[in-house]
């Protein structure tokens, strides 16, 4: 399944929950002009519905100190396709809310950020579109569990499609996040901004990430961040590095990652690396993983990050190299690396015979080395 059926199934599968979340909840306020839209979202109460109609907004939705509850949480939704065109710097700024859901609503061209949610919690943004903005498409900061679902997030001319900074639990789920200046997705626990300097918790799930980083930076990038869970995504033809995890300005290099069924691809000549754990993060797990670089190491690792490592069933492939792992600045070869470490004793130095890279397609095909050591994406919603 190629990206663009990936992304059409991911439409289906929000439009079933946006469906299933309006049936819980009462009945909407709609809102068809941009002009009573700021008094609306002022007014908004635990349980409200917001609907907007079909149409432009040339306004900037801003909410200070709104908050739903866990059982009655606020939603802001589309009846067909509503675009925001900011007023403002951001299309929507979101500072010390709670319970909001956000579903269908399309950012352009924001000097900033398509959204910004600031010392916030219980935000979830679902089914919406974030394009061709200044900086970032989301950008979090000092909040806890935001939730990114079902998205498209698209053309940041900057910075990244996704910026979790300071934020623990945050999720990013079945989202397309293509052509971004620099990351796909950034997570950075960021000791300066305050907190304690890591980001803990987060879930990084059934994405379809590619052409990001013309200005540098991962495909998924892990400043600061542990006990978090990348799993089942599928990395291609991003511009610099593909998944990475480091401490810069996070407090320490981040501790039980683990990195499950992802298949990181780059075509032959390019991406620095497709997997990199260094600066000592400790007690990752990396499993079942397809990571194929064009030019540098398929996993990229120092030694004090190796001592804890736990590793098995992936395929580690550099296109017309042999030396597939870096060790600091020792590339070697995989029965090298496998008794250097210990680790990988199932893990294959083989071409995973994907479909059709030209066209996207990364399934694996039924003859390929992958599916017998059980490596390799799934599609989103197949069972393990």
């Amino acid at each position: 399944m190629n990206w663009r059926s990936e992304m059409n199934m991911a439409v289906l599968v929000a439009s079933a929950l946006a469906v299933a979340s309006v049936l819980s909840a009462g009945e909407p306020v709609r809102v068809d002009d941009a002009a009573s839209l700021p008094q609306a979202v002022k007014a908004l109460k635990p349980g409200d519905v917001l609907a907007l109609a079909p149409g432009t907004y040339k306004t900037s939705i801003w909410m200070q100190s709104v908050h739903g509850t866990w059982r009655r949480p606020i939603v802001i939704r589309c009846e067909g396709k509503a675009v925001v065109q900011p007023t403002e710097r951001d299309g929507i700024l979101l500072s010390g809310c709670s319970y909001i859901t956000f579903e269908g609503i399309e950012v352009r061209a924001a000097e900033r950020a398509g959204m910004l949610v600031s010392k916030s919690h219980h935000v979830t943004i679902r089914r919406c579109v974030m394009a061709d903005n200044g900086r970032w498409g989301i950008q979090t900061c000092l909040s806890d569990r935001i939730t990114v679902e079902d998205c498209i997030l698209t053309g940041s001319r900057r910075e990244h499609g996704v910026y979790f900074s300071t934020t623990d639990r945050p999720v990013v789920r079945r989202c397309v996040i293509a052509g971004n200046g620099g990351c796909g997705v950034h997570l950075n626990g960021d000791r300066n901004e305050g907190g304690d300097g890591v980001i803990t918790s987060a879930r990084i799930e059934d994405n379809t990430i590619y052409g990001n980083g013309s200005r540098g930076g991962a495909a998924v990038n892990m400043d600061g961040v542990e006990q978090s869970l990348v799993l089942n995504n599928l990395v291609y033809g991003n511009l610099a590095g593909g998944i990475a995890c480091f401490a810069q300005d996070g407090a320490r290099a981040g501790n039980g990652n683990r990195f499950v069924r992802n298949t990181v691809w780059f075509a032959p000549g390019h991406g620095r690396y497709a997997l990199q754990i260094v600066q000592g993060a400790q007690a990752s797990a990396v499993s079942n993983n397809v990571l194929v670089c064009g030019r540098g190491p398929a996993l990229e690792i120092d030694a004090k990050a190796m001592r804890t490592l736990t590793a098995d069933r992936n395929v580690y492939r550099v296109s017309g190299a042999s030396r597939p792992v870096a060790v600091g600045e020792d590339r070697m070869g995989l029965s090298a690396w496998q008794k250097k470490s210990g680790q990988d004793a199932e893990s294959l130095d083989v071409d995973p015979l994907f479909a059709d890279t030209g066209k996207g397609d990364f399934a694996l095909r039924k003859e390929s080395p992958a599916r017998r050591i059980g490596a390799g994406r799934r599609p989103p919603g197949a069972q393990p």
